[in-house]
């Protein structure tokens, strides 16, 4: 995306964003200790938070581990699965 590399937090996402042509960010629930909605608006881009909402799925091992990163996911479930998983989650503003 050829960003400005003294841009940190907000100001970089905010300059991906403009980069290439998003209206909206959505980020996982803990940034919102991190971005401040106000400072999107102002830059016309509405900022959303996810919280995940993932079913638990077989890790290979003796029981279910939640919170892991996305690529345990992607290890260990089908496609069509991981599909369904990523359409799972609340949105709030």
């Amino acid at each position: 995306l050829e960003l400005d590399p003294t841009l940190t937090g907000e100001m970089r996402i905010i300059s991906a964003c403009r980069k290439i042509g998003a209206s909206e960010y959505i980020n996982m629930e803990g940034g919102k200790l991190l971005y401040d909605a106000g400072t999107f608006a102002q830059a016309g881009i509405m900022l959303s938070f996810i919280s995940p909402v993932l079913p638990p799925y077989d890790q290979g091992g003796a029981r279910f581990l939640p919170g892991l990163s996305v690529l345990d996911a992607v290890a260990h479930v089908k496609p069509e699965g991981l599909n369904s998983m990523l359409q799972a989650g609340d949105v709030t503003v």
